[in-house]
């Protein structure tokens, strides 16, 4: 749903991908727990203040329906 370039906070270029679903079965697992300090279900236009900015960006995108946008350059 949009694609994003971005500069991670150590300034190496990177490329966020972001996905929509209809469907979903199952909860979703934290198969990272080293790097990810959870997961969970929230609304799109009330995310929690602690969500990564490159993530809250990108969703603020796709909201509005862009397909593409830059961050942190």
């Amino acid at each position: 749903m949009h694609v994003m370039h971005y500069r991670n906070p150590e300034g190496r270029p990177r490329i966020g991908w972001f996905f929509a679903t209809a469907h979903w079965r199952g909860e979703p697992v934290n198969a990272e727990p080293t790097k990810c300090a959870g997961i969970g279900w929230h609304h799109l236009r009330q995310l929690p203040h602690h969500t990564v900015p490159y993530n809250a960006t990108g969703i603020a995108h796709y909201l509005t329906g862009d397909t593409f946008s830059v961050h942190g350059w």
